[in-house]
């Protein structure tokens, strides 16, 4: 875009002075960089001057916060009148608990403060002056300060490492924020090595977190602090564990810390402690996914993986990174899932969840041939029953089937299994079965390893169509289209009746809004500038097919999937 002129840039000045904030907004909306920084500049000079930017910044919250942060934080953050009193008032707008001003707030601080190197200790020494700041403030304050001048931040740690000394919440503040990975930080901090260990000792009886965080950071180069995380990890800390996963994400290496402890070791332990404790998985499932990503880092993941096939009926939703990203790699996933169905301590409900990824497309069907064939024919058998009795989708079921048929390194024995899976398929699943045996019953395809299982299991699934089909039509047994309509009014009526005294009997019923959603084939979107365009609502439909026994014999079904799961102990 070509540069901003002048009488442009003073339009929207003008804008701003007379707070006309959604003219304003709507011409700064359509800006690049270059205009944007062009606007700033102007603005920083007419702070004061033509327009006081912290009072126009008041002013705008409330119409557009999002605009206000974008068109005059920057700005003030470039005013050589953004002094000591005015920052203190800006800092004192953010509120406790998550403020999305505090973004812009921090990024305006550190323009002010890598321009003038004294503003921090200055704004530092106000803080509980004309009322205390908020926690929230202060990290804001803190974060901007280490990003300026990280070297300086550090050392302002290090001069009120006293318990006793004032500023101790800045202090605590600036801990957690400077970053302990630079050179010249880690030079300094080493340098007052057994003083800093003596105050995050003292920092753990009294804000764990941040001490946790402060001690992890530290012990990636001092080996006390290292010595106080494994005790942590040890003990099942959450917070030390939390902040260990986190520091996975920046390393490629297979050791860990100061004393090069393998990773193996840290990683399996954090896996155990995520399984244990629910609060610790959000992290560790991402440090986890993480080293899966990397090729130095990945047979330790795995390893980690599999170990998984014994933990919580919920660790796939524990680990959902994870398995997203394992289910990627299909040959990983097969390798995954053979070894946790030839496991003899593998979970039924882990399994369970993950076949359901097979069935929803989201992972592949079919399993790793060195680990089926390397296992006992017994141990096979007990596979293939885990298969029948968790799966519920013909497809998938095929697809495993068909598998082992191709594994060459199964012999006679791999073709006899797929048969069997094969003749209890097409009887719970004929349709699906049919389906997918037909092109691999083609005559070019006689050749091909298992063609003899799928053309004679095909060859059975037509005759009994064919048998079907010459059943004499009953069209008496057909309901008709007036008594269709009629049990399905009934239908309504009983379950109106059933919801009505539901909700009478609700206890939610006097806490919660009622609303009606009045349904259609269009649809639109009420947004805060108005409704987008009315749109037509697409048109899909979706077919699963029942295994035969759910509508024949229920119970039967029931019983034979539970032998199957019995007998696969």
């Amino acid at each position: 875009m070509d540069p901003l002129s002048k009488a442009a840039i003073e339009e929207r000045l003008a804008l701003l002075v007379s707070g006309r904030f959604v003219e304003l907004r709507a011409l700064t909306l359509l800006q690049d960089e270059q205009q944007d920084r062009k606007l700033h500049e102007r603005l920083a000079e007419a702070d004061l001057r033509e327009v006081d930017l912290l009072d126009s910044f008041e002013r705008w919250v409330p119409v557009n916060l999002y605009a206000a942060c974008h068109t005059v934080l920057p700005a003030l953050g470039l005013s050589s009148r953004a002094d000591v009193p005015r920052l203190m008032r800006l800092l004192r707008m953010v509120s406790v608990g998550t403020d999305p001003r505090a973004h812009y707030i921090s990024e305006a601080l550190q323009v002010r403060f890598a321009s003038q190197p004294t503003l921090p200790q200055e704004l530092a020494a106000c803080f509980d002056g004309d009322g205390p700041i908020t926690d929230m403030a202060c990290r804001v304050w803190a974060s901007s300060f280490a990003a300026a001048h990280p070297v300086a931040a550090a050392q302002f740690v290090v001069d009120r490492l006293e318990p006793s000394a004032g500023d101790q919440r800045a202090v605590r503040a600036l801990a957690a924020t400077i970053p302990w990975w630079a050179a010249e930080v880690r030079t300094l901090l080493t340098s007052h090595r057994q003083a800093m260990l003596t105050w995050l000792k003292f920092l753990l009886e009294t804000n764990a977190d941040d001490a946790w965080y402060c001690l992890v950071e530290f012990g990636q180069f001092d080996a006390d602090a290292y010595a106080l995380v494994a005790d942590g990890l040890e003990r099942g800390v959450s917070s030390a564990a939390q902040h260990v996963a986190r520091t996975l994400f920046r390393m490629d290496g297979t050791a860990y810390a100061v004393n090069e402890v393998p990773l193996a070791d840290v990683l399996q332990r954090l896996v155990t402690l995520a399984c244990a404790d629910a609060t610790v998985g959000d992290n560790v499932d991402l440090a986890l996914s993480s080293c899966l990503k990397r090729q130095s880092q990945r047979p330790i993941a795995i390893d980690c993986v599999r170990t998984l096939g014994a933990g919580p009926d919920d660790v796939l939703k524990r680990f959902d990174s994870t398995f997203y990203a394992l289910s990627e790699d299909a040959a990983l996933f097969k390798e995954v899932l053979t070894g946790w169905l030839l496991s003899p301590t593998a979970s039924f409900n882990v399994i369970s969840a993950a076949l359901n990824l097979v069935e929803s497309n989201r992972a592949p069907a079919g399993l790793d041939e060195a680990l089926f064939a390397g296992a006992t024919p017994l141990a096979r058998t007990k596979a293939v029953r885990r298969l029948l009795g968790l799966l519920g989708d013909g497809v998938a079921l095929c697809q495993f089937a068909a598998d082992i048929a191709r594994m060459v390194s199964l012999g006679d024995a791999g073709i006899e299994l797929a048969s069997q899976m094969f003749n209890l398929l097409k009887d719970e699943y004929p349709r699906a079965t049919e389906d997918f045996l037909k092109p691999l019953a083609a005559s070019a395809l006689r050749r091909e390893r298992g063609a003899q299982v799928f053309r004679g299991v095909y060859a059975i699934v037509m005759t009994w169509k064919r048998h079907l089909e010459r059943l004499p039509k009953r069209p008496e047994l057909h309901i008709g289209d007036a008594d269709a309509m009629a049990f399905k009014t009934a239908r309504m009526k009983q379950q109106r009746e059933i919801h009505r005294g539901a909700e009478a009997m609700s206890v939610f019923a006097s806490v919660m809004t009622k609303v009606h959603i009045a349904q259609g084939h269009r649809f639109t979107s009420h947004m805060q500038d108005g409704p987008s365009p009315i749109s037509d609502m697409g048109h899909f439909s979706h077919a699963v097919e029942l295994p035969s026994s759910e509508l024949s014999d229920p119970m039967r079904g029931l019983l034979h999937r539970m032998q199957m799961r019995g007998t696969s102990r």
